[in-house]
């Protein structure tokens, strides 16, 4: 029963399911999943995390220019940490870095332990040209979590921005022992 004794909508069983289903699915299917989230947005097109789930399967197929409004609409209707990180992943791709920046700084204002922000800000200042900066960053991330995906590729290339060839190769040796990305492993063999 619903306000004042009137019988409420049941919510659509299916409808949810969609929007379970196509989150379990990321991010290794995104294709898969996002037809389950678009089967949910368009169930409940005021559900933030649903559209800000479909988004991120858009942006895990490279389809960005999509996501981009899909993220603005998720963050409009609720602007959590985990949506903003992730818009300012996209930013970054996008080349909009100051963009980015903002929205990193943003989350680490609210939540200064948010490591995601943390990392993401590294990748920013880092394209930007602030290499002592990123390096600054990105051992914070390290310090609090040494398994972060991908921290010591960053303050590999941190380092090679500031000419610390040697500390920068044995950090990708380590980042490509326990995660075999391709990228590290192309920046690993253009230096030895």
């Amino acid at each position: 029963m619903g306000l004042e004794g009137y019988p409420s909508d049941p919510v659509p069983f299916r409808e949810r399911y969609s929007f379970y289903e196509g989150k379990r699915r990321l991010p290794q299917d995104p294709k898969g999943a996002e037809a389950f989230l678009r089967q949910a947005v368009e169930a409940f097109p005021d559900d933030a995390e649903a559209i800000g789930e479909l988004a991120f399967a858009l942006y895990l197929q490279g389809r960005r220019a999509e996501a981009k409004p899909l993220y603005e609409r998720a963050l409009a209707l609720l602007d959590s940490p985990d949506l903003r990180v992730r818009y300012g992943r996209l930013l970054y791709h996008l080349g909009r870095y100051a963009e980015a920046e903002e929205n990193y700084r943003r989350v680490l204002a609210q939540d200064p332990g948010n490591l995601d922000a943390r990392w993401g800000l590294a990748e920013v200042v880092l394209a930007l040209g602030r290499a002592k900066e990123a390096e600054l960053l990105v051992r914070q991330v390290l310090g609090l979590r040494p398994d972060y995906p991908l921290a010591r590729f960053t303050l590999a290339k941190a380092l090679l921005e500031q000419g610390k060839r040697e500390e920068a190769k044995a950090l990708l040796r380590e980042e490509l022992r326990q995660n075999p990305d391709p990228e590290v492993k192309a920046l690993l063999a253009r230096l030895e």
